[in-house]
């Protein structure tokens, strides 16, 4: 048993050698339809891989917005390329702004703790 991020699994999933539960993604993988989320399976949980840009806290607005507007202007312009690509590791694409981006790991980190706590709670 593992959990793991899809690049690795991916080729043993296709063989069978190994059989997927389920996803920690919100939405099922293009790639593998029939497998749910664990979510769907009974199991409210989420969690994803991402890949994104910070910039310290005190970054000007302007400059965030030129940085928002340059990376979304690269992946409209390359959308089909950079889809096979992430499709390739079985990953699902999403673009965020900077404030839905930041939404998101403020709710990660607040799900996390709470785990955490609750793990050590037990423990005791």
């Amino acid at each position: 048993m593992t959990s793991s991020s899809m690049a690795p699994l991916s080729p043993h999933l296709k063989s069978k050698a190994l059989r997927a539960i389920a996803v920690f993604e919100k939405e099922r993988l293009k790639e593998f339809p029939e497998m749910p989320t664990f979510a769907e399976a009974g199991y409210p949980v989420f969690y994803s891989n991402w890949y994104g840009v910070v910039v310290p806290k005190r970054t000007p607005e302007e400059i965030v917005q030129k940085l928002y507007g340059s990376f979304k202007r690269v992946l409209e312009e390359n959308r089909k390329f950079i889809e096979d690509r992430v499709a390739n590791m079985s990953l699902n694409l999403a673009f965020l702004g900077p404030e839905e981006f930041g939404n998101t790991l403020k709710g990660e980190n607040e799900s996390v703790k709470k785990i955490v706590k609750e793990l050590m709670a037990a423990s005791k």
